[in-house]
């Protein structure tokens, strides 16, 4: 039970508390990649290619972040903040200028309940010393 507590208190960061999926990939996607719970939500990372990945979990700037591409967070501007996708990008033109939570919401559309692990698929050999995949969804299993 004391274990459950200091690991749940890992997830929480300035009262958001993250699920341990979301806590496992971001900390290998902008953290120190074995200290769970380490995480930047400032992160920028610059591609070959000329795109960014920004934020906690590393949002991809024509993937995901994107004017233009709006896919990803039509859902979250629509149906958690009750705005439209270009002002979702006009308030947070990339995750580093979103707080947590908002890059926390758009996680968890992403993330579609463990079954959206391919969008981290790059870093899984980091995240799989904390999650395993069952028929096709990322499952938190402990550290």
């Amino acid at each position: 039970m004391i274990k459950l507590l200091l690991i749940a208190s890992l997830w929480c960061y300035n009262g958001l508390c993250l699920s341990p999926e979301a806590t496992a990939v971001a900390t290998c996607e902008s953290g120190d990649t074995v200290t769970l719970g380490t995480m930047d939500w400032q992160a920028v990372n610059v591609n070959v290619d000329g795109t960014k990945d920004t934020g906690a979990f590393q949002f991809n700037s024509y993937w995901v972040w994107s004017s233009e591409n709006r896919w990803a967070i039509i859902p979250v501007a629509n149906n958690v903040y009750d705005i439209s996708s270009r002002d979702f990008v006009r308030l947070y033109p990339d995750a580093t200028k979103a707080p947590p939570s908002v890059q926390y919401e758009m996680f968890k559309n992403l993330w579609d309940n463990g079954y959206g692990w391919q969008h981290w698929s790059a870093s899984k050999p980091c995240w799989d010393k904390w999650m395993t995949i069952k028929n096709g969804k990322a499952v938190f299993t402990g550290d």
